[in-house]
C-alpha cells in the first residue's frame, strides 16, 4: 500500500514540476479535490530558463508528498529530471519549500539549454495539451487542466512564460507544442587582430605628430638662440714689413711670401 502511495504521488508531482513532459497521473482523492500549480518561467538571451512553480494541495494529497520526500526533497527532484524533454537542471540550482500551514510546495530551479536556437528563431517545447491563453509584449500565459484517470481530482496549471528582453514575433505551434519567438541580431564584433592593428595604427600616428611637434619646437629654439648671441669681430692679425722688399707680410711668416727673404725673429 504504502508503494503504491508513493506511486501516485510521484506521477501526481511529475504531472505539476515537468512541464516540459507529457504525464498521466492517478490518484485517490475526494469529490472535487483541485490541485492549483502557478509557474512562472523566465528565458534568457542564451536559452536558459529561471523557473519558479507554486502547488496547493488538498490536504489529503499534501500529507502524502510531504511524509514521502519532506525529509529529502532532492530525491524527488533527481527522479523528476528525468522527465524533461529538453535542458538540464543544474542540482545546485534547485530549492524546494514545504509550506505545511498553506498545504503548499514552491519550487524554483535553473533549466539549461532550455531554448533551442534555429538560426531563424528560437523555440521551447511544452507539455502537449497546453491552451495559448494570450501574448502580451515578451510574455505568452498558458493554462491546462487535467484530471486523474478514472477520477474526480483535477489539477488546474497555469504558467506564464517571460521571453528575453526584445523578443518578438511570438507563436505557439499547437500541434507540435512549440513555443516560437525571435531575438534581434547581435552586432558583429570586429575580431580582435583588427582591433589589435588599429590600436597600433593609432598609436604610430601619435608618435610621428608628437616627433614632428618637437622637432619644430626645437628648430623654433635654435633660431631664437642664434638671435640673441652677441657679434664679436674676429681678433686682428698682427703685421710686419719685409725687411728685403718691404711689402706687408703677417708678422708670423719666416719668409716673404713675394721676395723669398728669410725674415728675422722679433
Amino acid at each position: 500500500m504504502k508503494m503504491k502511495v508513493n506511486m501516485a504521488v510521484l506521477l501526481i508531482l511529475g504531472t505539476i514540476f515537468l512541464s516540459f513532459a507529457s504525464v498521466q497521473f492517478e490518484v485517490s482523492a475526494q469529490g472535487g479535490d483541485q490541485i492549483k500549480v502557478s509557474e512562472r518561467l523566465v528565458v534568457d538571451k542564451v536559452g536558459d530558463g529561471y523557473d519558479k512553480i507554486s502547488t496547493a494541495f488538498p490536504t489529503n494529497i499534501y500529507v502524502q508528498v510531504a511524509a514521502s520526500y519532506k525529509a529529502n526533497p532532492y530525491v524527488l527532484v533527481r527522479e523528476l529530471r528525468l522527465g524533461y524533454a529538453r535542458g538540464e537542471i543544474p542540482r545546485q540550482s534547485v530549492h524546494v519549500e514545504f509550506k505545511d500551514a498553506e498545504n503548499a510546495i514552491e519550487v524554483d530551479f535553473t533549466i539549461r539549454g532550455l531554448a533551442l536556437n534555429m538560426k531563424d528563431h528560437w523555440e521551447i517545447e511544452l507539455i502537449k495539451g497546453l491552451t495559448l491563453v494570450t501574448v502580451s509584449g515578451d510574455q505568452a500565459v498558458f493554462s491546462w487542466a487535467e484530471k486523474g484517470l478514472g477520477q474526480i481530482a483535477t489539477t488546474l496549471y497555469t504558467s506564464t512564460i517571460v521571453m528575453p528582453e526584445g523578443a518578438t514575433s511570438i507563436s505557439f505551434d499547437e500541434e507540435n507544442s512549440l513555443l516560437k519567438y525571435v531575438l534581434p541580431q547581435e552586432p558583429v564584433k570586429p575580431p580582435e587582430k583588427e582591433k589589435g592593428e588599429e590600436g597600433w595604427r593609432m598609436l604610430a600616428g601619435i608618435s610621428l605628430a608628437a616627433g614632428a611637434i618637437i622637432c619644430v619646437g626645437l628648430a623654433v629654439f635654435l633660431l631664437k638662440s642664434e638671435k640673441k648671441r652677441p657679434y664679436l669681430p674676429a681678433p686682428a692679425t698682427e703685421m710686419k714689413y719685409c725687411i728685403q722688399c718691404g711689402v706687408q707680410i703677417q708678422a708670423s711668416v719666416e719668409y716673404c711670401p713675394k721676395c723669398g727673404a728669410k725674415q728675422s725673429q722679433l
